[in-house]
């Protein structure tokens, strides 16, 4: 057969895990097969780090979104098309041999008369000058948030703007704390400790 540039060759679609590739090594010719190759990555694989916002997509035998990183959201998708999370799993997520580490922000604010709680913070730590009210917007479905008061100086009365099952929570003494969760357009107690709540 004669000779053929490597560029003159028929054009491979797909790879098998013995196929072969040509290689150069230490000034040698050799060859290695795919299943190597992917086995003895040793260096760090970069994912279109020359190019913005482009989408990479991992599929399965049967998920063609086994793992989605959709880069003009900056959110991975685990066998989610659309992630609309930093980390949207679609299905359990499961933790074998270690536990899960949650840093949340904290949001502190302090003050009398009206002070304005955040939807961002999984906490927020109340220090009051004096008495104060507390606003609070709606969350988004199965939201949990947080209220602790850190400095006491006057009552603080929270009223949500869309409430369950109470009217206001009001923190008396440092310590006093309360969880709630947002369901079904509106904001729900399901924890607390030395609050007063009025329904």
């Amino acid at each position: 057969m004669a000779d053929q540039k490597i560029s003159e060759l028929t054009s491979a679609a797909s790879a098998a895990s013995a196929d072969l590739f040509h290689i150069v090594q230490g000034g040698s010719n050799k060859k290695l097969t795919v299943a190597n190759l992917l086995a003895n990555v040793n260096s760090p694989v970069v994912l279109n780090q020359a190019q913005a916002d482009v989408d990479t997509r991992i599929a399965g035998d049967t998920d063609a979104y086994l793992i989605m990183v959709d880069a003009s959201t900056d959110r991975v998708g685990v066998g989610v098309q659309t992630p609309t999370q930093k980390l949207d799993v679609n299905g359990n997520l499961a933790i074998s041999g270690g536990f899960l580490v949650m840093s949340q922000a904290v949001q502190s604010i302090s003050g009398s008369g009206a002070l304005v709680a955040n939807v961002t913070a999984a906490q927020t730590n109340i220090t009051t000058t004096g008495a104060a009210t507390i606003s609070l917007a709606d969350g988004i479905q199965g939201q949990i948030k947080q209220f602790v008061m850190i400095t006491d100086a006057g009552d603080a009365v929270l009223t949500p703007s869309n409430r369950g099952g109470f009217a206001s929570i009001t923190f008396n003494d440092v310590g006093d704390t309360v969880k709630l969760l947002f369901s079904n357009s509106k904001w729900w107690i399901i924890g607390s400790y030395g609050v007063s709540i009025s329904a």
